[in-house]
């Protein structure tokens, strides 16, 4: 009922120009005749109106003379609007306050109707927003586990290679350790072969097993029958690793 007066109210000042406009027009200008003259003390930009409790008694005096007669009541002031409302509110039917506060109710029930529209509006872009940024974010991860599997067949890759490459480091190694075995028998049978008085001079038998002595391949030194086959890992090694 509150909210139903304060709508009437805004149109009171519009509704009491409308009834009474050429009465307002006359009472104000009679009003400003009879307004006493300000006296007071002036204070640099303010001023002490002595006269503010005669001019009070003056607006007192004129509200009693517009409720001398009832048929000649004048509501052309502000204060007085409001019982415009008020009387127009015992003379309104049942129906039409029913019909106001329907009104007002489908107002509101518009206004609630709104909100939730703009609400679910802002729901949905938040959500399409969302739905965006989930597809971002799975493709991202996607591309990372992608990019590891790439690196772990990469790093499968490498480990085989690696461990061939042991494979092949040990087969080298063994070789080595047999070439050396080899090395050591030929030169025990030199030494037991060489007699102490030969041309070989103080040279030993390993040098000559070297060939330091001038001779031009290392064959040339052991006996034929003593002779061992020549492996392809030992072609493929230069005299210095022999």
């Amino acid at each position: 009922m509150t909210s139903l007066y304060n709508k009437l109210f805004r149109n009171k000042k519009n509704n009491a120009n409308k009834l009474n406009e050429t009465v307002a027009v006359n009472d104000t200008a009679a009003y400003n005749t009879n307004k006493p003259a300000k006296k007071g003390v002036s204070f640099g930009s303010k001023s002490f109106n002595g006269d503010t409790f005669a001019n009070k008694s003056r607006h007192r005096q004129n509200i009693e003379n517009d409720f001398d007669h009832e048929q000649n009541f004048i509501p052309n002031r502000k204060r007085f609007g409001r019982f415009n409302d008020y009387e127009k509110q015992l003379n309104m039917s049942q129906q039409d306050l029913n019909d106001e506060l329907e009104e007002e109710n489908n107002l509101l029930a518009e206004d609630e109707i709104n909100k939730l529209r703009e609400a679910l509006y802002r729901s949905k872009h938040k959500e399409k927003r969302n739905r965006e940024l989930c597809k971002s974010m799975q493709y991202r991860i996607d591309r990372i586990e992608l990019r590891e599997l790439e690196m772990e067949r990469d790093n499968e890759k490498l480990r085989k290679q690696i461990h061939d490459l042991l494979w092949k480091n040990d087969g080298l190694l063994s070789e080595l350790q047999r070439t050396r075995y080899q090395q050591n028998v030929l030169i025990e049978k030199i030494q037991q072969n060489t007699p102490s008085t030969s041309s070989v001079g103080s040279l030993g038998a390993k040098e000559m097993l070297l060939g330091l002595d001038g001779s031009s391949n290392i064959s040339d030194c052991i006996p034929e029958h003593e002779k061992l086959e020549t492996t392809d890992l030992e072609k493929t090694l230069d005299p210095p690793y022999l």
